[in-house]
């Protein structure tokens, strides 16, 4: 044996657990796992793989000549190299996932070089760290290790090591050579999390090495013994001994991992003699989701016999392990079975308790031909305000499941009887209008799914026969929930027939049929529907097939196809498909996914490229300004450099805009936090600044990973007014950025102006070339004129406020005084859509004047009404508007007012 792993050896073949080597052909072939290590056989080759702060380090040995080169795999770049005999070790590797900080390694010839800077960390009552360290092909190593008043020195090679290391809190000299030897002390060395001080001491003498220390603090207390054989390189304990009191679970990072939702102070013993653990933890008060419980257990465990003991409030269970078989005996008392579940799983969705008993024993090697017993004489689960009350009892024996006893009732009901085995089949279950969720979070591996059932569902099995039917049965896995209206499975022998129809409500609308037959091994079901997307819109004509077991899957779209496996997950995107997304100023569009989502070690990873055909951007009616609703996503998706590129097509088409762009942008990072890297470039376009058409002469939009998915934008334009100076060619630059408030993230320009006149700059200031601008170009520079141009934006800038802050859709002023006019002149309107299609408003003027109206649009007829009054007027007047499209150039306008008719035509030609 060596390292648990069966070794044998037959010149000229080498075994090692399930790889084989032949040492005269060098070649490999299976695979076998040692201390973290996979080991694969190749032919000529053999391949290593290191799992690793969620990536791996993966090696290819050439077995012929001894060459090799280690990469890493999503968790930092480059490589390491090794050629016998020449040029020895190459290459550099850098790791910036696989630890704090960032390691880099590099390849000297006869050496590996270190280099590992890292940040603060908590449990260091210093700051950032950097560890140096060489080592050898022949053995020999150094380290050299500083973060702030700490030091630690270290250097070695196969037959003898010295580190020192001096900090505030003590230090100390430890060799090695045919044994440790030295000591180390250490008081009061501060543990932050735990908000606890460490006292250690260790010493190494002939007679072995001894470690003695204590942690005490606001968690609690643990004090440890331990003693070794300290004549080894690797010393082996001989004893320990740790006692704990008061200990706060909670505070315990590792207990933390494993039971995030539990809480309490618990005091416990751990010794080791000789081979043999044993141990015993008690808690007065075990907290999870409110509920506290009394808990206590007990541990023996050794090479031949492990034993576990758990008291639960009333509750007793044992386990034991012994020669392959574990057997499991329970004696239960309204034992909280969400309880123990949401310590680990989180917050149940209501309470399950179990009256009753339990008893199995499974040999492992052959875990169906063990027995078991369940019996639940008082059973109780409540959720979503239904409760189900019973009994139940099951047998596992003789690779048969009988079902004794099941009764449940309340607010529904589950019942049924009967056995199933391998041969022969008589067995009915049937659910009646009930709530399954509260049962279905007992299973702490769905409980981060939340699982969500109700309605009604029968199971039926006879003889070589089954069949399981649901009709209107609602389901849900955490965001998405939908309804089986009506579903059978049917199962003949070794033949499945699969039919049904259903209805998706979230978090997309759809409806999908499914129909099927064949093996069991080898089934393939056809699916048909359609669907509700973001971006997309209503996709119709969906029609694919599912293959299971493998679960391939292959759904297509008159224009795209989705095809791949569900587990593991990998899905790959193409075709063409329509867009739309109001809400973010893309009104429509066409596009041409190739993107592939796989799921591996807890999350998804979306890659690819996407050609954006035509996109036409404009604001949806009523927007102002360009502002976005930042949101926070936690699903665990990854983009990786995802490519967005267009060659042309990118269509801005506002009433006072128009342009077309092309560029390439990347998305990156994860869904909470992505962002964009990339450019898109303007290559023609024009807008409307008061009366004067501009010209783009350059713009564009850089994206960068600091920003987020914001861009910095530029964007440089020209037109031709009249002045004074005669005709002249004004220039309008402007750069932009995003700027995040209150959650949002809104567009600021920075403008600017100039003026030129054959190629001669022209002395206007910001001030007169916006006058200019306001007055459209028709009067000379005169004093007072840039005020004007400037109120007048202000008084912009008045109305979208008041309009934004008093939740109106209309609010505008209008006023001569900055142009020396009457005050009384000034007037100020407001309006409200009270629908889509009926507008009211009111206008009321300093002078006295009201006016109330009323407009109503549809299918292009438009009616207007208003009443005026105050003023000049004595009386109300009321006036009559009517305007009809009779083609798209062509109305009929309809007016009347008190005393007057008036009949028009409105031709557009």
């Amino acid at each position: 044996m060596w390292r648990g792993e069966a070794v044998r050896l037959a010149y000229p073949e080498l075994r090692l657990g399930g790889l084989e080597l032949d040492l005269a052909r060098r070649t490999a072939a299976g695979a076998v796992h040692l201390d973290g290590w996979t080991l694969t056989g190749d032919g000529g080759s053999l391949g290593l793989r290191y799992p690793l702060g969620g990536g791996a380090l993966a090696a290819e040995v050439n077995l012929a000549d001894g060459r090799a080169r280690l990469r890493p795999e999503g968790i930092g770049e480059g490589w390491l190299g090794y050629q016998p005999d020449t040029t020895g070790l190459t290459g550099t590797l850098i790791l910036n996932r696989a630890l704090p900080g960032e390691v880099i390694v590099r390849g000297r010839n006869r050496a590996l070089e270190l280099s590992w800077l890292h940040p603060p960390s908590d449990w260091l009552p210093w700051g950032p760290g950097r560890l140096e360290a060489r080592v050898g092909l022949d053995g020999a190593w150094t380290a050299r290790y500083r973060g702030g008043q700490a030091r630690l020195d270290a250097a070695g090679d196969l037959r003898s090591a010295k580190l020192e290391l001096d900090t505030p809190w003590g230090g100390g000299t430890v060799r090695y050579r045919d044994g440790w030897r030295g000591k180390l002390h250490l008081a009061q060395w501060p543990v932050p999390p735990l908000d606890a001080g460490l006292d250690l001491d260790w010493t190494g003498a002939a007679g072995g090495a001894a470690l003695v220390g204590e942690l005490a603090g606001d968690a609690g207390r643990m004090s440890f013994n331990l003693r070794a054989d300290a004549e080894r390189w690797r010393p082996q304990v001989e004893s320990a001994a740790f006692v704990i009191q008061g200990m706060r679970i909670e505070r315990l990072p590792k207990v933390l991992n494993r039971l995030p939702y539990a809480s309490g102070r618990v005091d416990a013993t751990l010794s080791y003699t000789r081979g043999l653990w044993a141990g015993r933890l008690v808690s007065e008060g075990l907290t999870v989701a409110g509920e506290t419980y009394p808990m206590e257990t007990a541990l023996y465990w050794s090479d031949r016999l492990k034993t576990l003991e758990l008291t639960l409030g009333q509750s007793r269970i044992e386990t034991r392990l012994e020669e392959g078989r574990l057997d499991l005996r329970g004696e239960l008392v309204r034992l909280p079975l969400h309880f123990l579940t949401g310590a680990w799983a989180g917050p149940p969705p209501g309470t399950a308790y179990w009256t009753g008993a339990v008893k199995a024993s499974v040999p492992l090697d052959d875990p169906r031909s063990g027995y078991g017993v369940l019996v639940g004489e008082r059973l109780d689960f409540a959720g979503e305000g239904k409760r189900l009350r019973g009994e139940a009892a099951l047998r596992y024996e003789r690779r048969t499941l009988y079902i004794d006893a099941l009764d449940l009732s309340g607010d529904g009901r589950i019942h049924g009887g009967g056995y199933w085995g391998p041969d022969d089949a008589d067995l009915t279950v049937e659910v009646k209008d009930t709530v399954l969720t509260p049962i279905l979070g007992v299973v702490p591996q769905w409980r981060p799914y939340r699982p969500r059932a109700s309605g009604s569902l029968k199971l039926r099995a006879l003889g070589a026969s089954a069949w399981l039917e649901a009709e209107g049965f609602d389901v849900g896995v955490a965001a998405v929930d939908g309804r089986f209206d009506w579903l059978r499975i049917e199962r003949d022998g070794e033949r499945l027939r699969v039919g049904g129809a259903g209805t998706l409500t979230r978090p997309y609308g759809g409806r999908w049929t499914v129909s099927g037959q064949g093996r069991a091994d080898a089934l393939s079901l056809q699916i048909e529907g359609s669907a509700e997307l973001p971006l997309i819109g209503k996709v119709e004509g969906v029609r694919g097939t599912l293959k299971l077991p493998g679960t391939e899957l292959d759904l297509r779209t008159p224009s795209a196809r989705l095809e791949g496996r569900l587990r593991p997950l990998v899905l790959r995107l193409t075709g063409e498909l329509p867009v739309a997304y109001p809400e973010y100023y893309l009104q429509s569009g066409t596009v041409r996914p190739d993107l592939l989502l796989t799921y591996a070690d807890g999350g998804f990873t979306l890659s690819g490229e996407t050609e954006v055909v035509r996109a036409v951007l404009s604001r949806p009616e009523g927007k102002r300004e360009v502002a976005f609703k930042e949101k926070r996503y936690r699903y665990p998706l990854r983009f990786d450099r995802v490519r967005f590129f267009s060659k042309g097509g990118l269509l801005i088409q506002e009433p006072l805009a128009q342009g077309e762009a092309e560029g390439e942008v990347f998305l990156g990072g994860e869904l909470a936090d992505p962002y964009l890297s990339g450019e898109v470039v303007g290559l023609r376009g024009e807008f409307l600044l008061g009366r004067h058409r501009f010209t783009v002469d350059q713009a564009w939009a850089r994206f960068s990973p600091v920003a987020g998915l914001y861009p910095d934008i530029y964007l440089r334009a020209h037109t031709r007014l009249r002045s004074a100076e005669g005709e002249i060619d004004l220039y309008l630059e402007s750069e932009g950025r995003f700027v995040r408030e209150g959650g949002r993230a809104r567009l600021v320009l920075e403008p600017r102006l100039w003026a030129q006149s054959g190629g001669r700059l022209l002395p206007y200031s910001q001030e007169e070339l916006l006058g200019l601008l306001a007055l459209g170009g028709e009067s000379t520079v005169a004093e007072g004129v840039a005020s004007l141009a400037i109120q007048n934006l202000l008084i912009s800038q008045l109305e979208y406020e008041l309009a934004k802050a008093l939740g109106l859709d209309v609010f505008t002023v209008q006023t001569d005084v900055f142009a020396g006019g009457d005050v009384s002149t000034t007037q100020f309107t407001v309006g409200k859509y009270l629908s889509p299609d009926l507008f009211v408003s009111y206008s009321l003027d300093l002078g006295g004047r009201q006016v109330l109206g009323a407009e109503y649009r549809i299918d292009g007829l438009r009616l207007r009404v208003e009443s005026e009054l105050g003023g000049e007027l004595l009386e109300p007047q009321v006036r009559f508007s009517m305007l009809y499209a009779i083609r798209p150039d062509l109305d009929l306008i309809l007016k009347l007012r008190t005393g007057e008719l008036r009949l028009g035509v409105e031709w557009r030609f």
